[in-house]
C-alpha cells in the first residue's frame, strides 16, 4: 500500500466532547463533508448497543460505539441518502487493534440505507489515541474504500503516528 495514495484519500476529524455531557463531541476542525457536526461516542464496553458474539465480535473485542444522525445543519455527505421515509444516521462499533497501540481501534462505517436499516459501507475509519485516551477529544482518521486492506492502512497510520508522537489539539 502506498503512502502518498493513503495520505491523499485521508479524511481526518477532529471531535471536542461537551463539556456538559458525558457523550456528545462537536467537530472543532476537518471536511463538513463526511460526517456529522455532532456525533455520540462512547467508550463504555457495552456502549450503546449489546452486540452478538457471533461475526467480527467473536473474531475482535468491541471498544467503543460511535452514532451520529445528519440534521439540516449538516453539509451534504456520501454517507447521508436524503428521503423522507427513514433519520439519516451513521453508526460504527470500533474494534480494537492490539498490535497498533496508537489506534484506539478501527471499523467500517454504518450508514441508514433507503430502507432504514444499517449497511456496512468499505470505508475505514480510524480512531488515533489522543493524550486525554479519547475522553474529551477524537482524532478520526476516514479512508474510503479501504477497509479490506485495513491492515496495510494501520501499520501505516501506526507508524506515521509514532514518529509524529502524539497530537495536541
Amino acid at each position: 500500500m502506498n503512502k502518498q495514495l493513503i495520505k491523499a484519500i485521508e479524511k481526518r476529524l477532529v471531535y471536542r466532547r461537551n463539556a456538559e455531557t458525558k457523550a456528545s463531541f462537536y467537530r472543532q476542525s476537518g471536511s463538513s463533508e463526511v460526517l456529522p457536526l455532532r456525533i455520540n461516542f462512547s467508550i463504555d464496553p457495552v456502549g450503546f448497543q449489546r452486540i452478538a458474539q457471533t461475526g467480527r465480535a467473536a473474531i475482535y473485542r468491541k471498544v467503543a460505539d460511535c452514532k451520529a444522525r445528519f440534521t439540516r445543519k449538516d453539509t451534504p455527505s456520501p454517507y447521508w441518502i436524503a428521503n423522507s421515509r427513514t433519520e439519516e444516521r451513521v453508526s460504527f462499533s470500533l474494534w480494537d487493534c492490539p498490535d497498533f497501540p496508537l489506534l484506539l481501534g478501527f471499523a467500517d462505517v454504518g450508514r441508514t440505507n433507503e430502507h432504514g436499516r444499517i449497511e456496512n459501507t468499505p470505508d475505514l475509519v480510524v480512531i488515533v489515541r489522543t493524550l486525554d485516551n479519547c475522553r474529551d477529544t477524537l482524532d478520526v482518521r476516514i479512508y474510503p474504500g479501504l477497509y479490506r486492506q485495513r491492515e496495510a492502512v494501520l501499520t501505516i497510520l501506526n507508524e506515521e503516528v509514532r514518529k509524529q508522537g502524539p497530537t495536541i489539539f
